[in-house]
């Protein structure tokens, strides 16, 4: 017996918010960015070594020195809107492509001991057991099987906020996360 269903449309923005909300929050892509800021952060420290004769000679060098530290600053605070702008060329390519990296159309149906995911292409059936974590976000549930695959419900499929309570009571309960 079904004890919820869900029939919706997956749209770019769900699949948007769902990256960067990942990008933000997994623990690797958080190490890939602070290893990104730390070489800038050495590249703009060589770069200076290397001119600080240029700087003492001409008696620039607090100038110099406010440059690179500006320079940094504006690249440490743009990496995470350059890497989400990033990610939205990437998923508008992938569209114009015609080969978006989600389904469009789901289902979503819950058993007692497993759930279904239905598209058109294909039918996923997975056990709760198998839910690595579940997140609630800001617009969507995010159901993580793995580092690589997750399910996204917005919150749009519920008829109600007691509706998507229970839901969420529901499937935390069965996976106890």
């Amino acid at each position: 017996m079904t004890l919820y269903q869900f029939e919706y449309v997956l749209n770019d923005r769900d699949y948007v918010a769902f990256s960067i909300h990942h990008m933000r929050n997994s623990q690797a892509n958080k190490r890939s960015i602070l290893i990104i800021r730390l070489l800038i952060l050495l590249i703009l420290f060589i770069s200076f070594l290397r001119n600080f004769s240029d700087y003492t000679e001409h008696g620039i060098l607090i100038g110099g020195v406010i440059l690179y530290v500006i320079c940094f600053m504006i690249l440490w605070f743009a990496m995470k809107p350059l890497s989400e702008f990033i990610l939205k060329v990437q998923i508008e390519m992938a569209k114009k492509e015609g080969k978006l990296p989600y389904d469009r159309e789901i289902t979503m149906e819950f058993y007692e001991d497993y759930f279904i995911e239905i598209t058109k292409e294909t039918e996923n059936k997975t056990k709760y057991t198998k839910i690595e974590k579940i997140i609630i976000g800001d617009n969507a549930i995010y159901i993580f099987v793995s580092a690589m695959q997750s399910f996204i419900i917005p919150f749009s499929v519920f008829k109600s906020e007691k509706q998507r309570s229970k839901f969420e009571f529901f499937i935390k309960n069965k996976t106890k996360k």
